[in-house]
């Protein structure tokens, strides 16, 4: 009888010992998915406030001089705006053009900024696509610009620590002539 008791008792041991393991497990995967639903929420964060910045609200601003001189003591100038000749094509377009040259570049300080948080804290793969976007727009519109060499040195060491070091050389190679001229 004693060694029956003895024997449920191990069995009762050991269901037990598997059961915490389980729970161990169960908490970390928890914990796992937690911090991945972190990141898709920052994540999602992130691309509203690039999409907000490629396409911000039109904000429409007028000034009217009378009005403005009348509320300076209130401390409060509303403009008013008003066109006194017709713009042409070519310059509305040069208007939108500047817009949104101006926009992509706000975007990609955004983007390095966002990509340098996640290298840091040792994403390496999720600040890639950053970090390419980044250079791609500033290599576009600010190519002699220091920001786009940094952009440049950081990712190519970003793909270095993601073990890509073909791509990493060919990234810094390319800084390196770029920092020379």
């Amino acid at each position: 009888m004693e060694d029956l008791l003895l024997h449920e008792r191990e069995k009762l041991v050991n269901t037990s010992e598997m059961l915490a393991k389980e729970m161990n497990s169960r908490f970390e995967l928890e914990q796992n998915l937690m911090m991945q639903n972190e990141e898709l929420q920052s994540t999602k964060v992130a691309l509203s406030e690039v999409k907000y910045l490629l396409h911000p609200p039109i904000v429409q601003i007028s000034l009217n001089p009378a009005q403005v001189i009348e509320d300076i003591d209130t401390s409060s100038v509303e403009a008013e705006f008003q066109v006194t000749e017709e713009l042409t094509d070519e310059e509305i377009l040069q208007l939108i053009t500047d817009v949104k040259v101006r926009s992509q570049i706000d975007a990609s300080g955004f983007l390095f900024d966002r990509a340098m948080e996640l290298h840091e804290s040792g994403w390496f793969r999720q600040a890639k696509p950053l970090f390419q976007e980044c250079f791609l727009v500033r290599d576009k519109h600010i190519q002699r610009v220091t920001i786009t060499g940094d952009t440049l040195f950081f990712l190519a060491k970003n793909l270095s620590n993601c073990g890509e070091w073909a791509a990493a050389n060919e990234r810094l190679s390319l800084y390196l002539r770029l920092r020379d001229r």
